[in-house]
């Protein structure tokens, strides 16, 4: 991927839900979510969470070593 522009992160995420971790907290207490979707209709421990609430989204994305040193960020669309 040309890293000049661009570059979808679609797919599933991991969400722990109704927790705020940094990346060295996470473990296995996860559900995949579809990312972008709306996290409404997940099951967490055998409930859907619905719409209000919070939680972590985890993703490991894999950058060449090229991409060292280069400022990168994520865009985030609109969220309700």
């Amino acid at each position: 991927w040309n890293f000049e522009n661009i570059a979808d992160v679609n797919g599933e995420w991991k969400l722990y839900w109704n927790q705020l971790l940094t990346s060295t907290q996470v473990g296995d207490n996860f559900v995949y979510q579809q990312v972008p979707g709306k996290w409404n209709e997940t099951i967490w421990e055998n409930q859907p969470v619905g719409a209000s609430g919070y939680g972590t989204y985890h993703v490991k994305i894999l950058l060449p070593e090229s991409s060292q040193g280069k400022r990168m960020g994520i865009k985030i669309g609109y969220i309700n």
